[in-house]
C-alpha cells in the first residue's frame, strides 16, 4: 500500500517531465540562433500550453550555446509532492540536451 501511494503521487510529476522533455526536443530542432530570447520563451510557452505543461514556463529556460556553437534551451526544476501528514517528496528534474 505504501509503495502504491508513493507511485500514485510521483507518477504525474514524471509524466509532466516527459512532456517538458518532448517540448524541449521539438523546440531545439528549430534554428534558435536566429531567434531572440523572448521569441524562444514564447515558442516554448505555446508548445507547453498545447502539451498541458504547467510546472515550467519560458522564463524558466536556460538558453545558451553548446560546444558546436548552436543555441539550445534546457531547464532544471524541482517538484515537491506531499505524501501524507508532514512528509513530502522532492524530485529534481533536468531536461538538458
Amino acid at each position: 500500500v505504501f509503495v502504491a501511494l508513493i507511485g500514485m503521487k510521483v507518477f504525474p510529476a514524471y509524466q509532466e517531465y516527459y512532456s517538458v522533455k518532448t517540448v524541449l526536443v521539438s523546440l531545439n530542432k528549430e534554428p534558435l540562433s536566429s531567434m531572440s530570447k523572448k521569441e524562444i520563451q514564447d515558442s516554448f510557452d505555446r508548445r507547453a500550453n498545447t502539451s498541458y505543461v504547467t510546472v515550467v514556463t519560458g522564463t524558466d529556460l536556460t538558453i545558451e550555446k553548446n560546444s558546436a556553437g548552436e543555441t539550445v534551451a534546457s531547464v532544471e526544476y524541482q517538484v515537491i509532492k506531499p505524501l501524507f501528514g508532514n512528509i513530502s517528496i522532492l524530485i529534481d528534474f533536468s531536461s538538458a540536451n
